[in-house]
């Protein structure tokens, strides 16, 4: 299902399932910087990193690449994500 075509309630129940997965990474042994490796891997529960967010932007038109360049933690990673997709 597409982010527009969920209603307001599935939405929050998104969220509420992700901020509850947080908390129980946040109660186990992994290390802060191992979290944007457990979010990539945890797209299956809706986790994606800013640079995958960022990414969804520009694809949609929503962001431009200018924008969000200067805003994505690994450029070199983006700009090839950017690259296979195109």
């Amino acid at each position: 299902m597409k982010h527009e075509d969920k209603t307001k309630e599935e939405l929050v129940q998104e969220l509420v399932k992700l901020r509850q997965r947080i908390a129980q990474l946040e109660r186990s042994e992994i290390q802060p910087h191992q979290l944007p490796t457990v979010m990539e891997t945890g797209n299956q529960l809706g986790m994606r990193t800013m640079d995958q967010a960022l990414k969804e932007l520009v694809d949609r038109d929503m962001v431009s690449y200018e924008t969000a360049v200067v805003r994505v933690r690994n450029r070199t990673v983006f700009e090839k994500s950017l690259m296979y997709h195109s």
